[in-house]
């Protein structure tokens, strides 16, 4: 099964997805945070290109502790950061 986005489509998906994006951001920022961070799973080349687009920078691998029914399975991550100014996030 293929999935197809007209332009139209596809240019709205991408600036609703920066929409969330900015609002976490802004909220993140609101609640005191001045430098969150996310995991992004290691072969997720979309998901990662998407971030650093938006001013994250990617801090290099480490395993992110997923919880199971039989115990944390460590899954290979890349931590990905994003500094914020006092309780904003730059524009």
């Amino acid at each position: 099964m293929s999935t197809f986005l007209s332009c139209g489509v596809a240019e709205t998906v991408r600036a609703r997805r920066n929409t969330l994006l900015a609002e976490a951001e802004r909220l993140v920022a609101l609640n005191g945070h001045e430098r969150p961070w996310l995991a992004v799973v290691e072969g997720n080349a979309r998901a990662r290109r998407f971030y650093e687009r938006n001013g994250w920078t990617d801090e290099g691998p480490f395993d992110y502790p997923v919880q199971s029914a039989d115990g944390p399975i460590p899954v290979p991550c890349r931590r990905y950061v994003k500094r914020t100014r006092g309780g904003s996030v730059p524009a």
